[in-house]
């Protein structure tokens, strides 16, 4: 395994060495949490060459028992040619030969040059037999433990239950099954920063799993997980990413209800942890309508319906000094096609199926958002809109403005001859706005 390592999201890892390592493996032992980037480096390290013998305790015994076999192979064929160095007492020669003994060795004479060979074996086998075999199965011990936290850690980080320790005022972003935006931020910002909590598994390393309808007592365990308490923002994600322009009926996976009854999970929390309430930001088409019905009897008449849109419940929860923002896609896109259009008449084109799902929904919106529609006789300009994000039309050109949802598909369109500034690239439109709210706390 090489020095650097690359993770799910492309970036490259440092395997942890040292006291990084020693620490990671501290705060783990401690449940406590760790920040994603030494989660990363943590699963990238491989043990075996993170930990291991110092220099000394690896080199010193080889080191003593290769200077033994030179010192004996001199003394043998040079035998009294070599100096003695000296003569040693003769309690100190009977001493060292006692301890010679216990090797089944012995010195030929109280000289020192023959005692050298022997002393330096058993300075080699102490060595070894007290520092660096201690050490050695000490080691092996570490591995194993920290193998096992690496298999614990894969798997949690997999399944949703790691703890983490997050940056001061991250963004904490609720995804229900998934969301590309709270993907392109976290791609796009440091790993400690966006945090992500999903109902079902999904690709980032940085995610928690949450089950609305599970025990509070559950869901504020995961938010402990997740460092929630440190987040600046609550970031609510309920649109549909294929709908994030002109959704229908169907465009969003969290209705009214559970929008709300996430936002007062989320204050309960704050609540029960002496904090403050976070800000609240969801992405998601004001108009999203939830209908109530109430039926008295059995005809058509005792039935009595009412209904209410997000703009209209945020409205409401605001009133209680809640701090909650709607980010309307559709909205931000079709202000900039007016403002593209700067008068001029707005003509929708797009393939039959792309026209049948968003044509006449096109121009309700336009309506709603920013009154009559642009009725120039004398020229007008064409949005391009299509289900697959690839213009039908061959002949496009310098008066098309383009919405496109997948950003890979903005080369093609400035081949065929949209100006940059007509191509409006959805997801980056509503990145551009948050990372400006985001900043603004």
């Amino acid at each position: 395994m090489g020095e650097a390592l690359k993770t799910l999201n492309n970036k490259v890892e440092t395997p942890l060495k040292g006291v990084e390592l020693e620490s990671a493996l501290a705060q783990l032992s401690e449940r406590r949490g760790l920040a994603p980037d030494v989660v990363g480096r943590f699963l990238a390290t491989d043990l075996e060459q993170a930990e291991t013998l110092s220099t000394a305790d690896k080199w010193i015994p080889a080191g003593l028992l290769a200077a033994y076999v030179v010192s004996r192979a001199v003394n043998n064929v040079m035998g009294d040619a070599v100096p003695t160095m000296g003569t040693l007492s003769p309690v100190i020669h009977e001493l060292l030969q006692s301890v010679h003994n216990l090797s089944v060795n012995a010195a030929k004479s109280p000289a020192i040059r023959d005692h050298v060979p022997y002393v330096l074996l058993e300075l080699s086998a102490g060595f070894g037999a007290l520092k660096t075999l201690p050490q050695w199965f000490t080691l092996r011990g570490k591995r194993e433990k920290a193998r096992e936290q690496q298999k614990i850690v894969r798997q949690k980080s997999e399944r949703g239950e790691m703890k983490f320790e997050m940056a001061k005022g991250h963004t904490a972003a609720f995804v229900g099954r998934g969301d590309w935006l709270a993907d392109r931020l976290q791609e796009t910002k440091a790993s400690d920063q966006v945090m992500q909590y999903a109902s079902m598994k999904i690709g980032s390393r940085v995610w928690q799993m949450i089950q609305q309808q599970g025990r509070q007592e559950d869901i504020f365990e995961v938010l402990d997980r997740g460092d929630f308490r440190s987040a600046g923002e609550a970031l609510i994600l309920p649109i549909k990413e294929e709908d994030m322009f002109l959704p229908g009926e169907d465009g969003h996976d969290m209705s009214l209800d559970e929008i709300q009854n996430l936002i007062e999970i989320l204050d309960s929390y704050c609540k029960s942890r002496g904090i403050d309430q976070k800000k609240v930001l969801i992405v998601g088409r004001k108009t999203l309508r939830e209908t109530y019905v109430q039926r008295k009897g059995a005809s058509s008449k005792a039935i009595e319906v009412d209904s209410q849109t997000l703009a209209e419940r945020v409205e409401e929860m605001s009133r209680k000094q809640r701090d909650i923002e709607i980010i309307d896609p559709t909205e931000i896109v079709m202000r900039k096609i007016a403002a593209l259009a700067n008068g001029r008449k707005i003509v929708f084109t797009g393939a039959e199926a792309s026209d049948d799902r968003y044509g006449e929904r096109f121009f309700q919106t336009l309506k709603e958002i920013i009154g009559e529609e642009p009725k120039s006789k004398r020229e007008k300009v064409r949005v391009l809109y299509n289900i697959t994000d690839i213009p039908t039309e061959v002949h496009v050109g310098q008066r098309d403005i383009a919405v496109i949802l997948d950003s890979s598909k903005k080369e093609t369109l400035l081949k065929r001859g949209i100006p940059e500034e007509n191509i409006i690239v959805v997801p980056d439109e509503i990145l551009k706005i948050l990372d400006r709210k985001v900043d603004e706390k």
